[in-house]
């Protein structure tokens, strides 16, 4: 908090807004590519379509797209 005010940052309010400090601070930017890039190569191969669905539900998550967006951080 005390950083916070010396740097003339303004203080956290939501949720939302801490998630981002710690995403941006501890996340590489490039991590998020990484997974659109295996999001885009993942393939059924010999997967059931259900188990397929799931892994694409996680990396989509993990991805952070959202409807087919995608919205790095």
């Amino acid at each position: 908090m005390l950083s916070r005010k010396r740097n003339h940052e303004r203080f956290v309010e939501t949720w939302k807004e801490i998630e981002a400090i710690i995403r941006r601070r501890f996340i590489p930017s490039h991590y998020y590519v990484k997974l659109y890039q295996k999001l885009k190569c993942l393939s059924l191969d010999t997967k059931s379509v259900d188990e397929y669905h799931k892994k694409m539900e996680i990396a989509m998550v993990q991805a952070n797209v959202v409807e087919g967006i995608w919205k790095p951080l």
